[in-house]
């Protein structure tokens, strides 16, 4: 439905934007693909100049992206952590985007405060320093006092970015759904679905009390260690659009040079924050999932100290003790158990294993054979994982490909603070506890029941099940649903050629009909010229007018 809407111009304007962004960064062939010649400007149509641009297409993306604003950036950002879907270079491009944009008035942000908080600023806050300490897309950040003498600062949300975004994200659903149905090498990524979980998140990234929920969260797990500081949220100063937080006063935790000055022990900070993510992934199964080196603070005392909530990971029980399994599969060097564990996982399907696919998993397999868990680097092994599983078009569910990221940048940041940090030895003993659950007797019984239980129900439930089935075959009116693979591309040409036809026969029909009636010498009249006549004619100009305009805009004369 959203599709058809938007084919119907809801957006124009903004589609306009798109495809003007996309020629002048040479990326005019994606036009074409996403069939959105219609909103090309006839002037560029007609000009049609080549701009000079940088060779490397990933550069050009990068540009684009980061030209049609925060929606996009926010998007390319994401797309970075799937190089399930996209080459190397993609991704280290990708990774390029920075999310800083120049700040907005000060008037404006007090404005808004007042307007969100239905209290005039002065009455919360004894002093509100006019310089932004950060703005991005989204938002920007202002230090503050509370009249009650608390150091805090305010995140205020951009006036009208919330529409802008909603605009940007029903456009790329509509193109999600458009690659779903006819572009058949991307359907397999499942467009629509990511571009929803990309929704979710980025809604709620612009909904200030679900941040400030998920930072309430982390403190409560944190609130027995001390060298985790969470920041304290206030409440009665926060709504969807402006969020109030204890200030917490430290250095950018990739600011080594600084922090050696300060005499803070390095490998201890970064043992503290492996140790502050192990516990959120293995024990919370929710965590930071931007460990942006800004949002991440290394207090006086060398403490860690997390002050942006934007967005969480989350795990179950069920993906660790897969995950588990699966790396109890790779010591005991049992290919069958693991491949068992992927397609249960839904990471394969049956029918796509083949000899080549068993031999790339023992080689998999082998690598870690006979290792000890303290030198399996978890992060290599999910990011060699994803890998063999792209080419073998297998599925990567979203919170698999933000973990897989998230923990890539925590090794990063780890080894730039002491270069000898070793990932898979301070994870050894999260790990092994994970994998002691998962061989317990207590867990292997409760496993067993929950499969003879989910058996009983299925028995129990197959008669009714398969009666159903025999009155729908009866009535005539169970349904088989076949893809016809190859198709649909070759059926949306020959319908755009058939409406062409369809409108140049009219065209010509119009031309020859008015033509009789001129020659009739029929009433009205005008100028001496039969009326019928003269508006068959000028049907006939504006049709022709516009299948011309329509097949320029197409690029295919």
């Amino acid at each position: 439905m959203v599709w058809r809407i938007d084919k119907q111009y809801k957006h124009a304007q903004r589609y306009r934007e798109i495809t003007e962004i996309l020629i002048k960064n040479g990326l005019g062939y994606l036009l074409d693909r996403f069939n959105l010649r219609p909103y090309q400007k006839l002037k560029r149509v007609i000009h049609r100049k080549k701009p000079v641009l940088p060779t490397d297409e990933a550069e050009r993306l990068r540009k684009a992206l980061e030209e049609l604003g925060p929606t996009f950036i926010k998007f390319g950002q994401m797309l970075s952590t799937r190089y399930d879907i996209l080459p190397s270079s993609y991704i280290t491009e990708l990774s390029k985007l920075q999310d800083e944009v120049p700040s907005f008035d000060y008037q404006i942000a007090i404005r808004e405060i007042q307007q969100e908080l239905q209290t005039p600023p002065e009455q919360i806050y004894k002093h509100i320093e006019e310089k932004p300490l950060a703005a991005a897309s989204i938002g920007q950040v202002h230090r503050a006092t509370l009249t009650t003498g608390e150091e805090v600062i305010i995140k205020i949300k951009r006036p009208g970015i919330e529409n802008t975004i909603n605009t940007d994200l029903e456009i790329l659903l509509s193109l999600a759904h458009f690659a779903e149905k006819y572009m058949l090498e991307i359907r397999r990524y499942n467009p629509v679905g990511f571009i929803e979980e990309f929704s979710r998140t980025l809604r709620n990234e612009c909904d200030y009390i679900k941040e400030a929920r998920t930072a309430e969260t982390f403190k409560k797990d944190f609130e027995d260690r001390q060298e985790i500081i969470i920041p304290t949220i206030y409440t009665k100063y926060t709504t969807r659009s402006i969020l109030t937080m204890e200030y917490i006063k430290g250095t950018k935790i990739t600011e080594t040079t600084i922090l050696r000055k300060n005499n803070i022990n390095l490998k201890q900070v970064a043992e503290k924050l492996s140790n502050a993510y192990f516990k959120q992934i293995f024990e919370k199964q929710y965590y930071h999932a931007d460990p942006h080196p800004g949002n991440i603070l290394v207090t006086g005392d060398g403490n860690i100290a997390f002050i942006d909530f934007g967005i969480a990971g989350r795990l179950d029980r069920e993906i660790l003790n897969n995950i588990s399994s699966l790396l109890i599969a790779l010591i005991q060097h049992d290919i069958n158990k693991y491949i068992e564990i992927l397609i249960e996982m839904e990471f394969l399907d049956e029918d796509r294993i083949n000899t080549s696919l068993r031999f790339e998993i023992l080689d998999l397999i082998d690598t870690y054979y006979e290792t000890s868990i303290k030198h399996i680097d978890t992060t290599e092994l999910l990011e060699d994982l994803i890998s063999l599983l792209t080419r073998y078009n297998g599925r990567i569910p979203a919170n698999i490909m933000l973990l897989s990221k998230t923990l890539s940048l925590l090794e990063e940041i780890g080894r730039k603070l002491d270069p000898a940090y070793n990932f898979a030895e301070l994870a050894e003993p999260y790990i092994k506890r994970l994998i002691k659950q998962k061989t317990q007797p207590k867990a292997i019984a409760k496993n067993t029941i929950e499969t003879l239980t989910q058996t009983a129900g299925t028995l129990h439930k197959a008669p009714a099940r398969i009666d159903k089935i025999l009155k729908r075959i009866e009535r005539g009116t169970l349904k088989i649903e076949f893809e016809d693979k190859g198709i649909e591309q070759v059926t949306t040409e020959l319908g755009t050629s058939t409406n062409r036809l369809a409108v140049s026969i009219i065209i010509s029909a119009l031309i020859i009909g008015s033509s009789m009636f001129i020659q009739k010498d029929m009433q009205p009249q005008i100028y001496g010229v039969t009326l019928i006549g003269m508006v068959g004619f000028l049907i006939a100009g504006i049709l022709a007018f516009g299948l011309a305009i329509n097949i320029l805009q197409s690029g295919k004369i």
